[in-house]
């Protein structure tokens, strides 16, 4: 027992604690800095096709994956060469990918559409849902920590929601008038008025 404690403080030391502390920060750090990206990348320029700007986005990620990849089968002697690239593949793999993938699309729609609080906001509510679904199927059994959770993520949801409606109220139509605009109504001020028989 003395071992284990001793085990356990020098894996909970303060010097592990501030790492972690510094790891989590910075993992925020990219995943904001690149919601935010994507959502400008995303609203910048309405010419461009949506589905272009997923390429451009996801062509990055290629290139990473497959350098991955090519580390690995040196790192593990070329297993991929000797079983092929698609060994251990099932159609359960296949269901996965389509399913992240119309999850990336989804998650691209929102960011185009609205913004990253909303995209924010579905992420919460997505796990809430995983939650519930495993409760039912699973036995899963949430802590009391879960439903404090829930509270805050739903009175967010609340208050955000409420607060966007209060500062985006229904604005009078303007009318611009152009240069052609103009230039009728001078010509139509030039024109002498004529008056039929009984309007005076």
């Amino acid at each position: 027992d003395i071992k284990d404690e001793a085990t356990l403080g020098g894996l909970f030391s303060s010097y592990t604690v501030f790492l972690g502390f510094l790891l989590v920060l910075s993992m925020a750090f990219c995943s904001s800095f690149a919601n935010i990206w994507a959502e400008y990348v995303y609203k910048k320029d309405d010419s461009e096709p949506f589905y272009i700007k997923n390429v451009q986005l996801y062509f990055y990620g290629v290139i990473g994956n497959v350098l991955v990849l090519v580390l690995r089968d040196y790192v593990y002697y070329h297993k991929i060469q000797d079983l092929g690239l698609w060994s251990g593949w099932t159609y359960l793999t296949w269901i996965m990918v389509v399913s992240q993938a119309i999850y990336g699309f989804m998650i691209a729609h929102i960011l185009k559409v609205l913004d990253n609080i909303a995209n924010v906001f579905a992420h919460a509510a997505a796990l809430l849902l995983t939650v519930v679904v495993s409760a039912i199927l699973f036995s899963f059994h949430p802590t009391l920590l879960f439903f404090c959770g829930s509270i805050t993520i739903f009175s967010s949801m609340f208050l955000y929601s409420s607060q966007k409606a209060e500062q985006s109220p229904a604005s009078p139509v303007t009318y611009v008038k152009t240069e052609d605009d103009l230039e009728s109504m001078h010509s139509f001020e030039d024109e002498p008025m004529l008056y039929a028989h009984g309007d005076l």
